[in-house]
């Protein structure tokens, strides 16, 4: 099947109702825009972004004409199952149907993932059963192919969980496959899930498959390797660049797994802004710590994603060379996620995906303490 995502693995910025409605098509900055899909008038220009049907079906600004996304950019839709559950679990009322959501996919994005429900493993069938009935409706429904890919959905915390779930839901004639393996911080279990579906003989997923909330230089040295390997087309997403704008959290441009939370607690007290990225070369020192324009916010969310972006972009560069990529994985503490990959991979190319995961069984235990991302909005 044709990819209309290039080869590689691409960071997706998950754009959410309150990003477009309020950052993207409102503020400016120095003659510049927040709209880092067009090329002339941007900081600087990305052409991949996520945005969620469940918070955007009733936002007529919304809309892909309305926020103005070229045609030659790619927009990704998440169903927002996610959501779906979470406001079901607390009593909120649930006002989008799955045909409002299925249309607004099919008016608006390139790629659209189906309506599912993010299992909760004491009710894993359950969950299951109640995504294979939105997988019918959506199948039966469905009126835009061609230039719209429509992703199945696999999810599972554990090898007998995906393989439950794929054998339940592969029937389905959709056009790729998005990874929503639990817990999402866990990348070695997405990896399984991905030669899962290489050994089932799923080959679409080599050229179109999505994988939910990830983001870091873990991650994207990780997929990076996966794509190369198998010559594949892959995009993650995350909206922990929105962060900035959130919790005023300054990611570094040098490691981008750490970050300082700016604000009028800190004395200004260095001699320049330290970084050159596109945004920040139009910051005062004084926005920086004070923050006292109300677009500062914004702008550091726009440092953070250039970064995450021109950090991916020179991973995915440095994978055309192993030991390029091994020596910067050192450099940034990571060397444990190149090896682990690496033999992931080469075990699975020998003894096929049960003796492989089970020989790395104990590197799928999230050890993780800290707050991390789990979904398009959501954290633990």
């Amino acid at each position: 099947m044709t990819s209309i995502v290039p080869k590689g693995s691409h960071y997706v910025p998950a754009i959410g109702d309150n990003i477009i409605t309020k950052w993207v098509n409102r503020f400016s900055w120095q003659d510049k825009t927040l709209r880092f899909f067009e090329r002339d008038q941007s900081f600087f220009y990305h052409p991949f972004s996520l945005m969620s049907a469940y918070y955007t079906v009733h936002n007529k600004e919304a809309t892909r004409e309305n926020i103005g996304m070229p045609d030659d950019t790619i927009l990704i839709g998440d169903s927002g199952g996610f959501q779906v559950l979470s406001f079901g679990k607390k009593g909120r009322q649930i006002d989008v149907t799955p045909m409002q959501i299925l249309r607004w996919l099919e008016e608006n994005v390139d790629i659209g993932m189906n309506l599912d429900s993010p299992p909760d493993y004491d009710h894993f069938n359950d969950s299951l059963k109640f995504s294979i009935e939105n997988f019918k409706y959506f199948e039966k429904n469905r009126l835009r192919y061609g230039d719209f890919k429509l992703y199945n959905v696999l999810h599972g915390n554990n090898l007998d969980h995906i393989d439950l779930w794929y054998n339940s839901v592969k029937k389905f004639n959709f056009d790729g496959w998005a990874l929503g393996i639990h817990p999402s911080t866990n990348i070695y279990l997405k990896l399984i899930a991905y030669l899962y579906l290489h050994e089932s003989g799923e080959t679409s997923h080599l050229n179109s498959c999505h994988f939910f909330g990830v983001s870091g230089p873990t991650n994207m040295v990780s997929l990076a390797m996966l794509a190369k390997h198998f010559d594949a087309s892959l995009t993650f997403d995350s909206s922990s660049w929105t962060w900035g704008q959130r919790f005023r959290d300054y990611w570094f441009s040098n490691d981008i797994r750490h970050c300082v939370r700016l604000g009028r607690l800190f004395q200004n007290s260095m001699n320049g802004v330290p970084c050159d990225c596109p945004v920040c070369k139009t910051l005062s020192l004084d926005m920086l710590y004070n923050q006292s324009d109300s677009i500062t916010p914004f702008l550091l969310s726009f440092h953070n994603m250039y970064n995450y972006i021109n950090t991916n972009k020179n991973i995915n560069i440095m994978s055309d060379d192993s030991e390029v990529l091994q020596e910067y994985a050192r450099s940034i503490g990571e060397e444990d996620v190149f090896h682990n990959t690496n033999s992931i991979i080469e075990s699975y190319e020998r003894f096929g995906i049960e003796k492989t995961y089970n020989k790395f069984k104990y590197l799928f235990i999230n050890k993780t303490k800290t707050p991390t991302e789990t979904n398009l909005f959501g954290f633990t």
